[in-house]
């Protein structure tokens, strides 16, 4: 039994992290283990009611937004998203705050004893242990059993199928951009991985979709044909107008196919945040016809989600986004830029995992930079700091190599501290950064 918390999360993690390990075999994917863990525990994700998101891009950010909303209109809400930036507890949230330790305590030693009952040990399916995330995801599944919550909204952690989160049967799902990524897992093209990501659409569900590229809208079409669910394409019904971006948030309008001209801030900066919008408000329509439609929109501009475009510092700039494929750069690239003197020198600081196309993010960073940063994303997932190095170098003439992202934050304040500055590539890079960058301004 554990009476420290982090006791219990190290507990945790000794199973299987395919976070931390992304060479472990595709045998610890499979459902029917997850399923049989929930029924040791009655099923706490039927003891309320869902949103289940999958998707490459966004899918946090439109929890995010779904989960303000519902907590908006007098909900008790659960969010589960992954991962986190300093802390486990981030992963699992009631009404958007982080509960006290002894709140996740208390379930994981619940889980604890339940798994070492050596009275009735407990054999699950393969003779295999649960990963890392099950345990999360059960984790998770059962505070907001315990917290008493009307919904919950849940975030996959990779792909869809055989992700542990989709053993829930929400109320609608929805599924954000797709790109080309985690390929060992899920397929080498897009086709396969909207195919795995399809896989979270349930009998009968409405299933509510972002924009997509042809082949994965298609693949998600059939996908929903198949099990008779309402398909509902986002760009079908609303579109984006008069986006403004500063450091305050953003601003703009979504225009529907019913006339409607809908005004929307967000605390979350990004011109991508009003697509994330329009289909947060999609699925809440969808799992909620008769709330007013203001309700919803207030409770966006409530939403905050660190690590995306989260600014540390405005005056030079300081931006912090979780940014980790070569889209994704683009997007938080074209903020920052936006938000910036066209002509004043910038840094980016720049760290990815082991398992993300360097080259092709180098080149997209090239021309728009005039000193680029490398560092390791933390301590929590496998690099090369030294290939993303070397792919930089091909494209640039001002890299540098820094051992830690709190050296690499030290050398900023020492060197550029009149710069603004972009720090991307990976969301535990934004985690060590968000957590130096208080420590010394503490």
């Amino acid at each position: 039994m554990f009476t420290k918390i982090e006791e219990g999360f190290r507990w945790i993690e000794s199973y299987t992290n395919l976070e931390k390990k992304a060479d472990q075999l595709k045998r610890f994917y499979r459902l029917d283990r997850m399923f049989m863990l929930l029924e040791f525990f009655n099923n706490p994700q039927n003891s309320y009611k869902s949103v289940h998101l999958a998707g490459s891009k966004g899918k946090g950010s439109t929890a995010v937004l779904i989960a303000a909303a519902l907590r908006e209109n007098g909900f008790k809400t659960g969010l589960f998203t992954s991962p986190h930036l300093l802390c486990y507890q981030e992963r699992i949230r009631v009404n958007q705050e982080i509960l006290d330790d002894q709140e996740y305590l208390n379930q994981i030693n619940r889980i604890y004893r339940t798994l070492n009952d050596e009275k009735a040990p407990i054999q699950l399916p393969g003779g295999d242990d649960p990963t890392t995330f099950e345990l999360l995801t059960l984790l998770g599944f059962l505070v907001f059993e315990d917290q008493g919550c009307d919904w919950a909204v849940i975030e996959t952690g990779l792909g869809g199928r055989l992700d542990a989160t989709n053993t829930v049967i929400p109320a609608v799902s929805l599924i954000t951009p797709i790109e080309k990524e985690h390929t060992l897992w899920l397929g080498d093209t897009l086709e396969k991985i909207a195919a795995e990501k399809a896989g979270i659409i349930k009998e009968g569900v409405p299933i509510i979709t972002a924009s997509q590229k042809p082949a994965v809208m298609e693949v998600l079409k059939r996908a929903a044909q198949h099990k008779h669910s309402a398909f509902i394409q986002a760009e079908e019904i609303f579109k984006i107008e008069n986006i403004f971006l500063n450091t305050e948030g953003t601003h703009g309008s979504l225009h529907s196919d019913q006339g409607e001209d809908l005004s929307i801030s967000l605390k979350m900066i990004g011109s991508i945040q009003l697509n994330n919008a329009g289909l947060a408000l999609l699925g809440l329509r969808q799992a909620l016809p008769d709330v007013n439609r203001d309700v919803w929109i207030k409770g966006f501009a409530k939403a905050i989600l660190p690590g995306r475009m989260q600014l540390l510092r405005e005056s030079p700039l300081l931006i912090v986004d979780g940014a980790h494929t070569p889209n994704s750069l683009r997007l938080a690239m074209g903020d920052f830029l936006t938000l910036t003197v066209p002509s004043e020198e910038n840094v980016l600081l720049f760290a990815c995992g082991d398992d993300k196309n360097a080259a092709e993010m180098a080149a997209i960073a090239a021309t728009s930079f005039s000193h680029i940063l490398i560092t390791v994303p933390g301590f929590f997932k496998k690099s090369h700091p030294q290939r993303v190095l070397k792919a930089f170098e091909e494209k640039h003439k001002n890299v540098q190599f820094i051992e830690t992202p709190a050296l690499a934050l030290d050398y900023i304040r020492d060197n550029y501290s009149d710069l603004a500055v972009l720090v991307a590539g990976s969301f535990f890079l934004a985690g060590e950064i968000i957590k130096s960058y208080g420590e010394s301004n503490d």
